[in-house]
């Protein structure tokens, strides 16, 4: 029996009706399985709390925070990000069950309820379909993923079974990009597979491709634990002439024929499935990361071969931030922070002010976000940074008070009281914004005074004239003068 298996996966963004409400954008938003999404407000960022923060997802608490606390369900533990200054939310490693409405209310002191609404939609992997002769039927099999429709035909000749796949949905009005060889064997109806092959079904561009005979391209596994590599054949009476598995192309896992040679490393940690090609990998580690190759070389038939790409995770430590040990000074200095963290770090994130930092104008970020560098600083970046390190096991967060010195800014002088008279007493006062805080002395005539303030007990002639405050920061080393006259008027 011959068999053709045919895979979908979704890989683009289409564009649908919903539209969200409120201080959510329009939607839908469109992801993908195991990818993440990020559902931003547009809450200008506030420096008064929130009172409360609920985000539902069809009509189920996703989490709640007020001043007392939050409180996330269960099954958003670890996948969800809450940035409570905007009610901004970050959902992980999404599964199709997460698709729905997505609402969000937010209550702020003194001010009305503010809302918001938005449809997710997860598109993922079409089940597969095993196109045997027994299958062929004059219509076709549907599967529907939100917006579109493919249907797939089973078309049967005398001597070969063939798999059509077709787009029936309005957003299929690309030009034909793809076009799927059908005729899969030789056949002696070579009329009818040349107006098959001939025929233009309409693909959209990067939507769909076949994958072999393995049931994923992308497989992700926790270290110390066991993956399985799992195939589309159903099982089988009569053994296979041979079962290759393979590691990077060259390494031998398990070559089974009539007996079985397992290969170095791969004793113990192996079970293969004879019926079905199956693999169950235990005991995996950050080495067993690469892609893995499948032949399977039947009796009398064409061999079936697939591939799959293996991430092994470990669970991120807390990581670390190397914050800088210099004095950074506004405009004239520029600054590195490193995140390190020990584990599989696919995903770094750095934050400010709870709000999640995005390059451009002074902020870079480079290694894989590892290092955020900042050029020049600026007086507004003092305070914490925030890097957060997460896979698709777990997430950590580090933190790092920066100091950014500067100033002193032009001073400004008052005087006490505002008309100064003579025979009366005066009092000026010099003050500059600085980082540290600046010394100040004043300079009259010939004369020299220490201190931001100075005292006339009772002005005379000789009082009357142009007083210069200086400012100086002694770290930045930078001066500022202004100057002030007493003309006794």
């Amino acid at each position: 029996m011959e068999i053709s298996v045919i895979r979908f996966i979704i890989l683009g963004v289409i564009s649908g009706l919903t539209k969200g409400a409120g201080v959510l954008p329009a939607g839908p938003l469109n992801a993908a399985v195991g990818g993440t999404v990020m559902f931003n407000t547009t809450v200008t960022p506030t420096e008064n709390p929130f009172v409360s923060i609920n985000w539902n997802v069809n009509d189920r608490l996703i989490i709640t925070s007020t001043s007392d606390g939050k409180i996330t369900t269960p099954e958003y533990e670890g996948r969800i990000t809450l940035f409570t200054s905007t009610g901004s939310l970050e959902l992980r490693n999404l599964a199709l069950n997460d698709s729905g409405e997505y609402r969000v209310n937010i209550t702020q002191e003194g001010a009305s309820q503010m809302t918001g609404s938005i449809r997710l939609e997860v598109l993922g992997h079409l089940p597969f379909l095993m196109c045997h002769r027994s299958d062929c039927r004059p219509r076709p099999d549907c599967f529907h993923l939100f917006p579109i429709t493919l249907c797939i035909y089973c078309l049967c000749l005398p001597l070969s079974c063939f798999v059509l796949f077709v787009c029936l949905s309005p957003h299929c009005h690309s030009p034909f990009a793809k076009r799927k060889k059908l005729c899969c064997h030789p056949d002696p109806f070579t009329s009818i597979c040349e107006q098959i092959n001939s025929m233009n079904f309409p693909f959209e561009a990067g939507l769909c491709y076949g994958a072999g005979v393995l049931t994923v391209d992308l497989l992700r596994g926790a270290a110390g634990k066991s993956v399985t590599f799992a195939t589309s054949v159903k099982p089988t009476t009569e053994p296979f002439m041979a079962l290759l598995w393979t590691f990077s192309g060259t390494i031998n896992i398990i070559t089974s024929t009539s007996a079985d040679i397992v290969g170095q490393g791969y004793e113990g940690r192996i079970i293969l499935d004879k019926s079905t090609g199956s693999l169950v990998l235990k005991n995996v580690t950050e080495k067993d990361s690469g892609e893995y190759e499948l032949i399977i070389i039947p009796y009398g038939a064409e061999q079936i071969q697939g591939t799959a790409k293996l991430e092994v995770q470990t669970t991120v430590s807390v990581p670390t931030i190397a914050c800088p040990t210099e004095n950074p000074t506004e405009g004239t200095t520029s600054v590195n922070l490193t995140c390190d963290a020990d584990g599989s770090a696919s995903t770094r994130v750095w934050m400010k002010d709870g709000q999640p930092l995005v390059s451009g104008k002074r902020f870079s970020f480079y290694d894989g976000n590892r290092v955020l560098s900042i050029s020049p600083v600026d007086r507004s970046d003092a305070g914490e940074f925030l890097c957060n390190v997460s896979n698709d096991l777990s997430s950590a967060t580090a933190k790092c008070q920066l100091t950014v010195y500067y100033g002193p800014d032009r001073p400004t002088i008052s005087q006490w009281p505002i008309r100064e008279e003579l025979e009366e007493s005066v009092t000026l006062i010099c003050s500059a914004a600085s980082l540290p805080k600046a010394t100040f002395f004043w300079k009259f005539k010939h004369m020299q005074m220490n201190g931001p303030v100075h005292y006339i007990h009772e002005m005379e002639m000789m009082h009357l004239g142009r007083y210069t405050c200086t400012a100086r920061n002694p770290v930045t080393g930078l001066e500022a003068s202004v100057f002030h006259t007493l003309s006794g008027i």
